[in-house]
């Protein structure tokens, strides 16, 4: 993005894209977090939109959701 700025005036327009990606999320940010993160799934064949009909990924998903479900504290 583009940005230009006067006094009270604001004015950004988007410029053309700088990196691959799936049309949604530019490659360095889907990149971004693998460092700080204990999983990463890196996954290819589909479009950011349709990524949920996929089925590893709907697996992809399911783990990490029961990963996170493992580790939650239990109620008093």
């Amino acid at each position: 993005m583009t940005a230009q700025s006067q006094g009270s005036f604001y004015r950004a327009w988007l410029s053309d894209k700088d990196d691959a990606g799936d049309a949604t999320v530019p490659a360095h940010s889907g990149l971004a977090p693998r460092t700080h993160v204990p999983f990463f799934a890196q996954m290819r064949g589909f479009e950011h939109q349709g990524s949920y009909k996929d089925g590893p990924v709907q697996a992809v998903t399911l783990y990490s959701l029961i990963s996170l479900a493992c580790k939650a504290e239990k109620p008093a």
